[in-house]
């Protein structure tokens, strides 16, 4: 299982890493805004995908450093790390899409919303940090979830429309949003209590690794990065 664990982490950080090279290069070659927070989402992707935990151990605190201890006395560094880039993904995703769709000239009411989005993340960040140990953060986690399907199913409608009115790659969009809004609301799923639909897969194999949600996020990432490369 540890093995299996290995290849298939390493498999989508491979995918993430070839991308981010490919990120970087267009955004310094193309020096648009569009690719520069392509470019820095990706980063912030297989960060996140080297620090969160997987069945069997967080990759990069096992392979690469050993840094860690306690940052307060509710959490550990490593929680930090794992939290910044958590955090940092879903912020330059907003960015980037918003970006990607011109959602400030077309949608406006949906760009400010994407604001409110991006300061409700940097907050919910910095109060799981210094937040008063006597309130339970996982009241938190009903207003998050409900704060990025409303985002997600919004940026979904105006690239809709704006493949509609016109922009082709729109639909590049469109089809790589599918798989990221899907498993995305997966791995929330499972933080706010709802049974995950991978469940009901047995719990080996492949199966185990499916009913783990930070790989369904990684998954998800790793679907919107390879379609948007198009």
């Amino acid at each position: 299982m540890r093995r299996l664990g290995i290849y298939v982490e390493g498999l989508l950080l491979g995918a993430l890493l070839s991308l981010a090279v490919f990120g970087v290069y267009s955004a310094v070659r193309n020096k648009d805004f569009t690719s520069l927070a392509y470019a820095v989402w990706i980063v912030m992707s297989c960060a996140l995908l080297t620090t969160q935990t997987g069945h069997d151990g967080r990759r990069f605190f096992e392979f690469f450093s050993d840094f860690g201890g306690p940052f307060n006395d509710q959490i550990h560094w490593h929680q930090v790390v794992f939290l910044f880039f958590g955090c940092g993904q879903s912020i330059t995703y907003a960015i980037f899409a918003r970006t990607f769709l011109d959602l400030k000239q077309y949608y406006p009411l949906v760009y400010q919303f994407t604001n409110i989005y991006v300061a409700w993340y940097v907050g919910m960040f910095f109060y799981y940090l210094f937040g008063n140990p006597s309130f339970n953060p996982s009241n938190l986690l009903v207003p998050h979830f409900s704060s990025t399907l409303i985002v997600l199913i919004s940026i979904y409608i105006c690239a809709f429309l704006r493949l509609r009115n016109g922009m082709t790659i729109a639909k590049f969009f469109i089809a790589a949003l599918v798989p990221y809004m899907l498993f995305r609301l997966i791995f929330l799923f499972y933080w706010v209590g709802l049974p995950s639909p991978f469940a009901m897969l047995p719990k080996s194999g492949l199966g185990l690794f499916l009913q783990s949600p930070q790989m369904i996020q990684a998954l998800g990432i790793c679907c919107e990065a390879m379609i948007m490369a198009l």
